[in-house]
């Protein structure tokens, strides 16, 4: 459970602030990692009011809320990076000689490249999120009772500080052309990544032999499955049904699943178990857990990173690519790997654009109102059109040769 604590690091927690995001997250579903990111935004705003001598939920409680100016302050707060945020609070501190390096370079320079620029999509959910929980603060402060006059212009006054601050959040222009944002390796490429870490293959770049099972491994549950790395990472022994050749989920941001993999996979499990799992020494975190992911020790790997360096020491290997190999990007291709099927069935067997998003929802596990089906839908759509587009052209030119009257116009 995520909790927001005091930035002195007092183990107390902040009320206000974790009644909602109990009440307005926890309860209706929304994961962890949500929960987490909308905590870090309201830490930031509590973090700014303090550098202040004022107290956030003091004044939403109880105060007058925050004005025109405080609203332009505040967004400009949230639009630091966490480096330059703890400049601000240092130097604001009593004879603090701090300077942020920010606040040193001439205006023209912070105009372009902005130092440690925190990304546009980010600062607009970090406005959202802040404005979300004041629009929170005054609906249980106003809504529903009697208002003296005082208060109605309080509340309207509210009213206007949460449509400022929404104003002011930058919007994800890219969300148009989503699509083009999710590019992936086309399956050949995925192959010559799999005989690459291949245990064995010589050019496998891992010389340990528990490594590059241990490795295979991961990579065969992310090509079959397209999971999260925290997905894979967090998988037990018993994870894997290899008599079904079923991979269970059961730690996910969103949803908890169990996910088909090819018997290759479940294969490569059972040897990876049998041979070194099983072998590890006895005693070992690994077996009193079932942690499936560990070192030679058998100390689970829970962070990822070894996800992560699969993929730094494959990705040279590969040359220039336009696109950056990482564990998520086995979603995308995963994704993709999904379209190119669809399209190969026979039309009276394809589905619609709601059942395909219905089915990447299940195997993807996001919630019902996930907007990424529908980015991959918008994906899916834009391939075959071009490939249609493309055949076109090819059947009234087959040669690619241009035509006598095509060739007089130019």
């Amino acid at each position: 459970m995520i909790v927001l604590t005091d930035l002195h690091g007092s183990p107390a927690p902040h009320y206000h602030p974790n009644l909602y995001a109990v009440s307005e997250y926890r309860q209706v579903g929304r994961s962890a990692h949500t929960i987490e990111k909308v905590l870090r935004a309201i830490g930031m705003a509590k973090s700014w009011a303090e550098m202040r001598g004022r107290d956030l939920d003091q004044d939403l409680t109880a105060g007058s809320f925050l004005d025109g100016s405080d609203a332009l302050d505040l967004v400009r707060f949230l639009s630091l990076n966490a480096a330059d945020q703890h400049v601000e609070r240092e130097s604001a501190k009593p004879e603090s000689k701090v300077v942020s390096f920010a606040a040193r370079r001439n205006k023209e320079d912070q105009s372009d490249t902005p130092y440690g620029a925190v990304p546009t999509a980010e600062v607009g959910n970090r406005i959202r999120w802040v404005a979300n929980y004041i629009e929170w603060h005054r609906g249980r402060r106003f809504d529903g009772r009697d208002l003296a006059e005082a208060e109605t212009q309080l509340n309207a006054s509210a009213h206007n500080l949460v449509s400022n601050l929404k104003g002011k959040a930058p919007g994800n222009h890219s969300r148009w052309h989503d699509d083009e944002l999710l590019e992936a390796p086309d399956p050949d490429v995925l192959q010559h990544i799999d005989e690459i870490l291949t245990p064995g293959s010589s050019t496998n770049p891992f010389r340990s032999e528990f490594v590059q099972w241990r490795n295979y491994l991961a990579w065969r549950l992310l090509f079959d499955t397209g999971a999260r790395r925290s997905e894979v990472t967090t998988a037990a022994t018993d994870s894997v049904i290899g008599a079904k050749n079923r991979f269970q989920i059961r730690e996910s941001k969103t949803i908890a699943r169990t996910v088909p993999i090819i018997k290759k996979t479940a294969d490569v499990f059972d040897h990876f178990f049998m041979t070194y799992w099983l072998n590890m020494p006895s005693g070992c975190e690994a077996h009193r857990t079932g942690a499936l992911f560990t070192d030679k020790a058998g100390s689970p790997l829970t962070s990822g990173k070894f996800l992560n360096r699969i993929f730094l020491t494959v990705r040279p290997m590969l040359g220039s690519q336009p696109w950056q190999l990482t564990p998520h990007t086995m979603r995308r291709a995963w994704n993709h790997i999904l379209s190119l099927k669809l399209d190969r069935l026979p039309k009276d067997q394809r589905f619609s654009a709601e059942k395909e998003a219905q089915m990447r929802i299940r195997l993807m596990g996001w919630s019902e109102n996930s907007r990424q089906p529908a980015r991959y839908n918008r994906r899916h759509i834009r391939e075959s059109a071009d490939r249609i587009a493309q055949e076109m052209m090819d059947e009234i030119n087959p040669n690619g040769v241009l035509s006598e009257e095509s060739r007089n116009d130019q």
